[in-house]
This record gives structure tokens, sequence and C-alpha cells, in this order.
């Protein structure tokens, strides 16, 4: 397998970016773990975001706090050539290291955006979050980039969302392979 998980403090594109990349999901699966589907147009499964479908959302902060178990123990074994995942709440050193060991080739792309634009950006979509909880969950992402520098590679959000998304496919095989035939298929 291969794996791509998006990393950023919120309000830093994470969604935004997963739906400039990924093409519309074919299918979505609560158990074990929510995720959506992507795949041919034969019906050939060529990866899979894990989350809860959610229009605006789809990432795994709409996920249980309790899923993380299960979601490390359904990562070591998930059924599906590429693995893609965003978000805070499995956003952790254990979620990740299992990533690493389950997937052959594996990127953790950190969406670093300035907290001005961040704080703009949520303000647009009526969030009003803690400043000093926002802020521990920016430290938080640095932590977890530092913890896993070897696969990280840093993504400027205060880019327009087309470069970024450009950006993130060179460095991802996984994102790369999901999206892949879809945005031929757009071209």
């Amino acid at each position: 397998m291969i794996g791509c998980y998006v990393i950023g403090g919120p309000g830093a594109g994470k969604s935004t970016l997963l739906r400039a990349i990924l093409p519309p999901p074919m299918g979505f699966r609560r158990d074990p773990v929510p995720h959506l589907l992507y795949g041919e147009q034969d019906g050939r499964i060529t990866g899979a975001q894990i989350g809860a479908h959610h229009p605006m959302f789809p990432g795994t902060d709409r996920l249980s706090m309790a899923v993380q178990p299960k979601a490390i123990a359904w990562v070591l074994t998930a059924p599906t050539p590429a693995l893609i995942g965003e978000g805070d709440r499995l956003a952790t050193k254990g979620f990740i290291a299992a990533m690493l060991e389950s997937c052959a080739a594996f990127k953790l792309l950190w969406l670093d955006t300035p907290p001005e634009l961040a704080a703009e950006r949520g303000r647009r979509r009526g969030s009003d979050q803690d400043p000093r909880w926002v802020e521990g969950r920016r430290t938080k992402v640095a932590r977890l980039a530092e913890a896993f520098s070897h696969s990280v590679v840093r993504l400027d959000g205060s880019l327009p969302v087309e470069l970024v998304a450009g950006l993130a496919l060179e460095a991802s095989t996984a994102l790369h392979f999901v999206a892949g035939a879809w945005r031929t298929e757009q071209a």
C-alpha cells in the first residue's frame, strides 16, 4: 500500500486541498473505520480516504475521539492500494507510525499556513475557535512534522490551492495514483 496524510493547523486548507486533488468518491463505507472509496470507471478501487463523509469537511475531524485504536488496526491491514487522510483527529504519532509501517511509500504533507491567513479563513466559515486552542493545534502539527521529518514535505498554505495541489501531487505517490486517472479524464 502507498499512503499520504495531510496535516496543518485549523484553517490551513487541508480539506480544500484534497477536494482540489481527489475525484468525487465512488462510495462510502462505515466499517471498520469510516472511509471514502475512489476508483476507476470500471469499478476497480484505487484508494480510500479515511474519514467521515461530509461535503465540506470529509476528513478525520468528524470521527469519534475513540477511533484511534480501531483506525491503527485497520490501517495495518487496509485492503486498498492507496490510503489518504487529513485532519487533526488521527494526526498523532501512533497513527502516523502505523501508516509508515503499512505503506511501502508514505508522505506526510505539512500544509503550513500563516496564522493570520488561517484565522481569516476560519472567520469566513464562521469558526469561533479559541485562539489558544488554535495555537496548541499548530504546535502539535509542528511537533508531529519534526517527529517524522524524514517523511515530511512542507507546503506553503498561502499559495493558490491549484499550485499547492500540483506540488502535493508531485510529492505524494498515493495522491498521484488515486487522482491520476481522474485528472487525466478531466484534461
